[in-house]
């Protein structure tokens, strides 16, 4: 849980100051490129599980 709420805390300033400083459109299209990666990291490995 102390995880989760460190993981939070720090997505949530990293995300504002991204905002701030790239501005909205921008900071979408990280947290999309960020979830991109982390489904092609994540997908492989449980197709191999599977």
């Amino acid at each position: 849980m102390p995880v989760y709420v460190v993981g939070g805390s720090a997505g949530t300033a990293f995300g504002a100051a991204a905002v701030s400083w790239f501005g909205w459109a921008a900071t979408a299209l990280i947290a999309a490129g960020a979830i991109v990666v982390a489904a092609a990291i994540t997908v492989p490995v449980r197709v191999a599980r599977a």
